[in-house]
């Protein structure tokens, strides 16, 4: 059996097992890229920073990791920048 074929073949029962246990415990087909990346993404939207995520998943590259969760990134620079105005606005108001 040829390389390919075993992968394949591992592939199918993979697919397989995991039919197997969204159904046994009534829940939705869920696959392992989608798992990977719900972890990822709540990662980062739970303060986890986004180079310690980039390690944690095994990504080499920085620039493939960034491309794939910036829309997540983006969602939490917009809350970390609307925290800075909030203590700007503290600070000047106090000093008023």
């Amino acid at each position: 059996i040829s390389e390919k074929d075993e992968k394949k073949n591992m592939i199918i029962k993979y697919v397989l097992h995991s039919k197997r246990i969204c159904k046994e415990n009534n829940l939705p087909m869920i696959t392992m890229h989608a798992l990977r990346h719900s972890f990822a993404t709540r990662g980062l939207e739970a303060g986890i920073q986004p180079r310690v995520m980039q390690k944690l998943l095994g990504h080499a590259d920085w620039n493939m990791f960034y491309n794939t969760y910036s829309h997540v990134m983006k969602g939490i620079q917009d809350v970390e920048q609307e925290k800075l105005v909030e203590a700007l606005d503290k600070i000047t108001s106090d000093k008023i």
